[in-house]
């Protein structure tokens, strides 16, 4: 998977569940509507151990949120870049591209994440906010593949099709909308 070949891989969760509540997830449901961080010097004593004890060479974050704090996400990922690991990672649950900004993409690279996997779920901002209840706009998630883009991070995007209430245009909306971002 993303061409890791035969090196070790691991996986960290760094955070619990999400308060979004979106329609088509069940995450919200299985952890709680509360969104509950590990901190950033607790996620470091792991990946000390993922690096140290079992020789891991990439890890995935399997977080659905693991930039919905956009602060820790940063001290994460300088804590990572400060202790010298050498090691690659990527989010391939997908992460919200919310309050994305260079610098967090930036700090990304830096620290290793090898690529990154979006939830936009679809291009038809009617069908994101009103069927999905997903609160992001077509401007956002453009914004933030620029930020990944402009730092050197490869992007997927994530594509929810046929959902209740989809109709030909919503849908040509999201081929054309995805068909416009460099993923």
């Amino acid at each position: 998977l993303f061409g890791l070949g035969s090196k070790p891989s691991l996986s960290l969760l760094t955070s619990r569940s999400c308060p979004s509540k979106c329609s088509y997830c069940n995450m919200w449901l299985i952890h709680g509507s509360r969104w509950r961080p590990r901190s950033p010097d607790n996620v470091i004593e792991e990946i000390d151990e993922i690096i140290c004890k079992y020789k891991a060479k990439h890890i995935f974050f399997m977080d659905d949120n693991f930039t919905f704090n956009i602060a820790r996400a940063k001290a994460i990922c300088e804590k990572i870049i400060s202790r010298g690991y050498e090691f690659r990672w990527n989010t391939p649950n997908g992460i919200s591209v919310k309050n994305m900004d260079i610098e967090l993409a930036s700090l990304m690279k830096r620290s290793g994440c090898a690529n990154v996997c979006i939830a936009i779920e679809s291009g038809s901002e009617y069908m994101r906010k009103e069927v999905m209840n997903k609160k992001v706009t077509n401007l956002e998630i453009r914004q933030a593949v620029n930020c990944f883009k402009k730092a050197g991070i490869p992007v997927v995007g994530f594509i929810i099709v046929g959902m209740p209430g989809e109709d030909k245009t919503h849908f040509n909306e999201t081929v054309r909308f995805i068909q416009d971002l460099p993923l």
